[in-house]
């Protein structure tokens, strides 16, 4: 069957999967999985298939392609590999830590970050500074001009600020804003900082 074609690990998974698209009611089927060539090379492959079914709904005939996307997962990995590096570089940082995409929405934190203000980085990620409300509302819009200018390129943001810790104080902190660019010069976010003085 063609499932002995699938890497020993893969197997239970794409079977049960492939039962259950059959024993459903939908029409089509996608997955990737590993596939054993004959000569014992392991590859990635995508199944995109359309299921036919007769009146009664049940599958006739399967038709669909094979797509060998194993350079694409490889690179997938790589990728991968790289931002849980990148991640725990910037969690290795001591001073909190942050930083934005051009739409002014948090993509990250690190680990000294969330300790200094009390949340945990999947709460803040997706969020803009005016959805933090441990800041009174005249610090996020502060921190909202501070980051559009910044990203706009017209100022680097350095000055004192006090802000609220997760021990309930107000913290007189040095904070610093920088915007960065993508290859082509378009604004790609914000990255900042501060330090507890």
């Amino acid at each position: 069957s063609w499932l002995e074609h699938l890497h020993p690990d893969d197997r239970e998974r794409a079977g049960a999967y492939f039962a259950a698209s059959l024993a459903g009611a939908q029409d089509h089927l996608r997955d990737s999985w590993r596939i054993v060539r004959p000569d014992g090379e392991v590859r990635w492959f995508l199944e995109a298939a359309r299921i036919f079914r007769d009146a009664q709904g049940t599958p006739v005939r399967v038709v669909g392609v094979n797509v060998d996307i194993h350079e694409q997962k490889l690179l997938q990995e790589q990728v991968a590999a790289q931002l849980d590096f990148q991640q725990a570089l910037i969690d290795a940082i001591p001073i909190p830590l942050f930083y934005k995409g051009a739409d002014g929405r948090y993509k990250g934190v690190n680990r000294a970050y969330e300790q200094a203000v009390g949340v945990v980085r999947e709460a803040l990620v997706g969020k803009t500074v005016r959805d933090l409300d441990f800041l009174s509302p005249e610090a996020r819009a502060r921190f909202e001009i501070d980051s559009v200018q910044a990203m706009d390129g017209l100022c680097s943001v350095h000055r004192e600020v006090d802000l609220p810790y997760a021990d309930g104080q107000l913290h007189h902190t040095l904070f610093w804003l920088h915007g960065f660019a993508r290859a082509d010069g378009t604004p790609a976010g914000t990255i900042g900082t501060f330090v507890d003085i």
